[in-house]
């Protein structure tokens, strides 16, 4: 089940419905959720229980509108979808996590709003070594996209990378002060970026080579 919470003219509502394939492991069923500017929402079911893993985007009363992707490595498809961010122009990132020969591997995949494909790209760091992606966000001043990953093994190193529009690398911070990122959210200025991991929360400032670490 899905819940939506908002606040119109002061008072609050919220609203309960269900994805197009309802199941009692919706933990592992639905593994990402983020909102577009104009009230869209954004769904991934990884396709774990239902076989079609795919992107769902809904209006703000709950509403259907539209779904794309499904199994398979052709362009578009997902093999098991993780976290979304949606940009101010409507621009759709997943992860789309996968595994060859035993080394773990994530994809970040483009989209339109309409769920037409972009681009995809492995998700390495800047010495092209594969990282498994664990967090996406968007900035809302340029449009970069801010990820936190590692290298898929418990207290491995992790880095924040912020790519631009196109996935190219901008920079990258060896954030040796991170274990186990879970999430990532931007400041309304992009000045500070946080992260979630299993000691907390942690505040990152750059100017923008400069990193700073304070955690809370």
């Amino acid at each position: 089940m899905i819940q939506a919470k908002s606040y119109v003219n002061g008072e609050k509502w919220i609203k309960s419905f269900d994805p197009p394939h309802p199941t009692i492991y919706t933990v592992y069923g639905y593994t990402g959720i983020a909102s577009s500017p104009n009230g869209y929402l954004y769904v991934v079911d990884s396709g774990n229980f239902t076989g079609n893993p795919q992107i769902l985007k809904y209006d703000s009363t709950g509403k259907l509108v539209l779904k794309w992707g499904h199994y398979g490595i052709d362009t578009g498809s997902f093999l098991n979808p993780g976290p979304i961010a949606v940009d101010k122009q409507g621009f759709v990132y997943v992860f789309d996590y996968g595994n060859l020969y035993g080394e773990k591997y994530t994809i970040l995949q483009k989209f339109t709003s309409n769920g037409d494909y972009l681009w995809s790209k492995f998700v390495r760091n800047s010495k092209g070594e594969p990282l498994v992606g664990r967090a996406v966000a968007v900035d809302g001043l340029h449009g970069n996209v801010y990820i936190v990953g590692d290298e898929g093994y418990y207290k491995s190193a992790v880095y924040i990378q912020k790519l631009d529009s196109e996935g190219n690398l901008i920079y990258e911070w060896d954030a040796k002060q991170v274990e186990n990122p879970m999430g990532i959210a931007l400041s309304p200025d992009d000045s500070s970026i946080y992260i979630t991991d299993d000691n907390g929360v942690k505040r990152f400032s750059y100017y923008p080579e400069t990193f700073v670490s304070t955690k809370w």
